[in-house]
């Protein structure tokens, strides 16, 4: 949660950072300085949040892996690296801990620990992070391009080749980093989805083991852990139609 917030509030101060010198110019007003400094620090203190991010998000994933393959096949949880991770992040754990709580269960899917419950839950998860790595796609697609659309007529607009050389600079950057998150997004969704109809398929076979099961929840969590984090924020918009989309192949799978 403390990864996706800092990654949330570091893109929304990203595209900010792009809109800031266009507005000004735009609105014509007498400064146009004060207002391109102001970006560029945006633009730094995005980078810096995302980065910090990054820093939280490592231990995270250590959590979740640990915590897919314990409740999925009942495998011992390492005590040694949670307390290591709790005595780094005291306050983000217990918040963490109460978060789940109040909503329960991260997966559909229980029962006893088994290969397959696992491998099902894993298959549930692929599904979720393909459609909603597909919503994250478009909506940076359809930002970067009012963005784009606001920094041209900001370029058409700026009095001095000084101007229009920093707006471009300062926002090709941003922009471009937008388009490559977009390209990420766009890997995510198929990468999982990939993963997805293999942990279909693994399911209709009699031999499922431990060892396949493992291998299985490895690669899924190098496919995710590699890809950009998904925002809460659009978990919780499109919450309810997908899962009137997932219903149909969660009855298909029940144990």
């Amino acid at each position: 949660m403390a990864a996706k917030l800092r990654w949330e509030i570091g893109m929304v101060i990203g595209c900010l950072a792009v809109l800031i010198v266009p507005i000004t110019i735009y609105f014509d007003f007498k400064e146009i300085w004060p207002g391109a400094i102001i970006a560029t620090v945006l633009s730094i203190t995005s980078k810096l949040l995302r980065w910090w991010s990054d820093s939280f998000r490592g231990n995270a994933d250590l959590l979740h892996r640990a915590n897919e393959l314990c409740t999925g096949i009942g495998h011992p949880v390492d005590r040694a690296m949670i307390a290591d991770i709790r005595s780094r992040y005291p306050r983000f754990i217990d918040k963490a801990q109460k978060r789940e709580e109040n909503q329960g269960d991260y997966y559909e899917t229980s029962g006893n620990p088994s290969p397959r419950l696992l491998v099902t839950r894993l298959r549930e998860s692929a599904w979720w992070t393909t459609k909603l790595a597909a919503t994250a796609k478009k909506s940076i697609y359809g930002g970067a391009s009012v963005a784009l659309l606001f920094v041209s007529v900001s370029v058409i607009l700026a009095d001095t080749m000084l101007v229009r050389a920093y707006v471009f600079a300062v926002s090709g950057v941003i922009l471009v980093d937008m388009l490559y998150l977009g390209i990420r997004f766009g890997k995510l969704e198929t990468d999982c989805n990939t993963s997805f109809k293999y942990l279909d398929a693994l399911l209709d076979r009699s031999d499922l083991s431990d060892r396949r099961a493992v291998i299985s929840a490895a690669n899924y969590q190098i496919v995710r852990g590699t890809g950009p984090l998904v925002p809460d924020w659009l978990w919780k918009w499109r919450r309810c139609q997908l899962q009137a989309a997932w219903k149909p192949l969660s009855m298909s799978r029940r144990q």
